[in-house]
């Protein structure tokens, strides 16, 4: 501890943290708590934390900040009810369930076994808490629609750091450092320009909660046209600024859906104000797509992107069928060989597609269970906004999940996770408060 000052300094701001929380949380209102931790959950840098030891779990920042939102609640007697309570309600009970014991028979099967069960316990504590928190918390459509407003607040100011790292090639986040002791932090670069990141430790990661988010643009702004095009112009081109194929084949994907299924003319009067824009630079706009777009491209790097992840499929497919059904729990990807230079081998250790990856650490029986829980959530929320019972903003969560289902078919980046939960917890809420209508206007009717 003495040659980690670091070290020091954390543990202190944890050990006064939560000597503070003891003596005032019972005068706190919880909802004045939570909502600055929505706020600045994707604006801490994910790259940043302290490394105790290789054994221990990384003191990131996220991961700071939801202990100290844990031992709130359990110091106000509210964390154990708020779980029961998401449980009680039925909605989602059987597939998390499944997922926990997905992970638990994969965690003892595993020649990792404290990495694997340290991964049960965080998903139970960071993950699904945020849907369990968001279900406990914001409970009527008020509380929902105040919801998204704070998450389209944070991701204003993500774009605003987006298009200022862009401008000026400097990334304040990577001033908190990095825990990995021989990473070293640096712009990703494509066709000569760099890729912003923001807080994300991937620029495809930071692209792909943008897209989710853009849905929640639509509807809060769908009656304020200025509004409306001005957060959604940014958004899209904090997107571009990603050089993320990914996010731009998404966030074209969103807006073809809600043309079609919610509102037929706003976006054709964006694109006919486009025209002129589209005109004066179309050069430089179909140059830049041919070198982007993973159907036209003419990039070399661009093709080669796009084979490597035909390759990992082949690689990864045999280390899965020696564990198909359980798969091997957190044990790190063997390294695929993807250059061969005179005096090293150059391997990479990641794989840029999420099922795949996932296969690999839960088996099939992981992958089936958790495409179970995603389609729950899909069908039950389309079942209720079919029967015009629901929130209309569930419409639009829906989207934003459908996005990033797909956006797992090229990337395999936990962080993109923390949102996903977040739409559960108000999909799970606006389901149980439509039961809950549906069974008051029975008894009425029958009165």
């Amino acid at each position: 501890m003495i040659a980690n000052p670091k070290m020091i300094g954390l543990l202190s701001f944890i050990f006064c943290v939560t000597v503070l929380f003891w003596m005032v949380a019972p005068y706190l209102d919880e909802i004045k708590v939570i909502i600055p931790f929505i706020f600045i959950l994707h604006l801490l840098p994910m790259l940043a934390g302290i490394r105790i030891h290789g054994g221990l779990p990384v003191f990131k920042p996220q991961r700071i900040v939801t202990l100290i939102l844990l031992f709130y609640l359990f110091r106000k007697e509210l964390l154990f009810q708020y779980y029961s309570n998401y449980f009680r309600v039925n909605i989602f009970t059987r597939p998390v369930i499944f997922i926990l014991i997905s992970y638990t028979i994969s965690s003892f099967l595993s020649n990792n076994f404290n990495a694997s069960i340290f991964f049960t316990i965080s998903f139970i504590l960071e993950y699904l808490f945020l849907a369990i928190l968001v279900f406990s918390a914001f409970k009527d459509d008020s509380d929902i629609d105040f919801l998204a407003r704070i998450i389209c607040y944070s991701t204003m100011f993500l774009c605003m750091f987006g298009i200022v790292e862009k401008i000026t090639e400097f990334n304040f986040f990577h001033i908190f450092g990095v825990y990995l002791p021989d990473f070293v932090l640096h712009h990703q670069m494509r066709e000569g320009g760099i890729r912003i990141s923001g807080p994300f430790t991937h620029s495809i990661s930071f692209s792909v909660y943008l897209v989710m988010t853009i849905p929640l643009f639509l509807y809060r702004y769908r009656n304020r046209t200025l509004l409306f095009y001005f957060t959604l112009g940014i958004s899209m081109l904090t997107i571009l600024f990603t050089q993320s194929r990914t996010g731009m084949i998404s966030s074209m994907l969103v807006l073809g859906i809600y043309v079609i299924f919610i509102d037929r003319m706003k976006i054709p009067i964006l694109i006919i104000f486009s025209v002129p824009i589209i005109v004066l630079y179309h050069n430089e706009i179909i140059q830049y797509l041919s070198t982007v777009l993973p159907f036209v491209t003419t990039s070399a790097e661009q093709a080669d992107s796009t084979q490597a992840r035909l390759n990992q499929l082949a690689f990864l497919w045999d280390y899965i069928k020696n564990n198909i059904v359980f798969g091997v729990g957190q044990v790190p990807p063997p390294g695929m060989l993807v250059a061969i230079s005179i005096d090293q081998f150059e391997t990479a250790n990641s794989i840029d597609n999420f099922y795949l990856l996932y296969t690999y650490y839960y088996g099939i029986f992981g992958l089936l269970v958790w495409l179970f829980m995603a389609f729950m959530v899909l069908f039950k929320s389309i079942r209720v906004i079919i029967k015009k019972q629901a929130h209309p903003i569930l419409t639009y969560i829906v989207i934003g999940i459908i996005s990033f289902l797909i956006s797992n078919t090229v990337v395999a980046l936990w962080e993109s996770h923390l949102l996903y939960w977040i739409y559960i917890g108000i999909a799970t809420r606006i389901i149980y408060n439509s039961q809950i209508d549906a069974i008051s206007r029975g008894e009425k009717s029958l009165s």
